[in-house]
């Protein structure tokens, strides 16, 4: 006849390690309960667990034993306000059940005499032989004073931020320690940062200009921009180049006078050599073309450089799937300053990976600083190495434009060197 006994204790765990190293598969849990004594009005009440367990006979379970985990789960109720529970013990194997599925009644818990009793839910601990314990739906259990929340909390909320910044152009001077986004500076009482923030430089570089003079003030802003990215020059590196035809081909050549390579050596991925210095030879058809010819670029002694004509507006898949082919080194975009920022940064974002653009028509661009923010670094201001003094030589001249006539506008021609 089976005998039923009734264990206490502080915590659960050691109650369910009891049971699996004293009765092993004679044991069956029949119910758990959470017990309170003491108190006043539900507080300082004390509580221990009490687990009702039923003996049977050596080898009475049918059922392999399955795992106590989400009975461990269910120690605490959280709608009671009661402390949160030590860290869980590792956990044991369960003790044979005979009967699948044994749950205490889902009933509100039980108060008489100082003493509270809240029922425990016993999910099934049981499975068939050849199958896995299915693990029940169940609502998570944590306390809101616990470190675990907090931690919880934190998680989410840069989740979040995460998200909101994969919508936002990513800037290259967030470097906020600790992952903190900075604060908005204020400009007041610094008529050249103001000016230059007019210029599109953004509010944060900005706010870092010092002195009278615009050179020295545009500087100071933009001192602490990283270096910019240089074209790959090991052998069998495929460099390439994407954007508008004309300012793409530019950069291609300026990349060949940088590497040291015959700039007739160039590809094109397009629709067409016609009105370019590419013999029609050295036209890239599509992605199959690319594969093949990539295979004997990567075996080369030298670096190789490919354009691929893709204006804004211009489906993107087939650019992607050309770069995939290539398997580049780098990919460069060009960007023509005077587009919306916003245009330009989902196109950049359409072309897949970019490791950093070409800008050109800075100069007669009515707020050049605008491409400071799009999501990728900038290797070349209108054909020259986007160094701070080139932004500055740019800026300065721009705000003494500003400062001499506000409404004009510079007349200048991209000149690409």
């Amino acid at each position: 006849m089976p005998t039923r006994i009734v264990l206490e204790g502080p915590r659960l765990e050691p109650l369910l390690e009891q049971v699996h190293d004293e009765y092993g598969d004679r044991a069956k849990i029949v119910s758990a309960n959470k017990v309170r004594t003491g108190g006043l009005a539900g507080f300082f009440a004390k509580q221990h667990f009490e687990l009702s367990v039923e003996l049977g006979e050596d080898g009475a379970a049918e059922d392999p034993a399955g795992t106590l985990l989400d009975l461990v789960d269910a120690r605490e109720d959280l709608f009671e306000g009661g402390e949160p529970e030590p860290a869980a013990a590792p956990h044991v194997a369960a003790p044979h059940v005979a009967a699948p599925h044994v749950a205490a009644p889902t009933v509100a818990p039980v108060r008489g005499e100082g003493r509270t009793v809240t029922p425990l839910a016993i999910p099934m601990l049981a499975a068939p032989k050849d199958q896995a314990a299915p693990v029940p739906p169940r609502a998570s259990v944590m306390s809101t004073s616990g470190a675990a929340f907090a931690d919880v909390m934190a998680g989410l909320q840069s989740d979040l931020a995460n998200a909101r910044r994969l919508d936002e152009p990513v800037r290259r001077y967030e470097n906020a320690p600790n992952g903190a986004r900075p604060k908005p500076p204020t400009l007041a009482g610094n008529p050249l940062a103001a000016d230059l923030a007019a210029l599109g430089v953004p509010a944060e570089l900005a706010a870092r200009a010092r002195g009278d003079e615009p050179y020295q003030a545009a500087l100071t802003a933009l001192a602490d921009l990283p270096a910019a990215p240089v074209p790959p020059d090991r052998p069998g590196d495929v460099f390439v180049v994407i954007g508008e035809l004309a300012p793409a081909l530019h950069t291609a050549q300026w990349a060949a006078r940088t590497l040291r390579l015959d700039p007739t050596q160039v590809l094109l991925a397009g629709p067409t050599t016609a009105g370019t210095p590419i013999h029609p030879t050295r036209r890239i058809s599509g992605p199959p073309d690319a594969e093949k010819r990539a295979r004997r670029m990567h075996r080369g002694d030298v670096p190789s450089i490919v354009v691929i004509d893709a204006p804004l507006g211009v489906e993107a898949s087939w650019t992607e799937a050309v770069c995939t082919a290539l398997d580049a080194t780098a990919i460069w975009a060009t960007v023509d300053a005077t587009r919306k920022p916003g245009d330009t940064a989902n196109h950049l974002r359409s072309l897949g990976r970019v490791d950093a653009l070409a800008v050109y028509s800075a100069d007669i661009c009515a707020d050049p600083g605008t491409v400071l923010a799009l999501p990728a670094p900038i290797a070349l201001l209108d054909g020259a190495v986007a160094n701070p003094h080139e932004w500055a030589a740019l800026l300065s001249r721009r705000l003494t434009e500003h400062r001499a006539a506000p409404a004009g506008r510079s007349g200048r021609e991209t000149t690409w060197r």
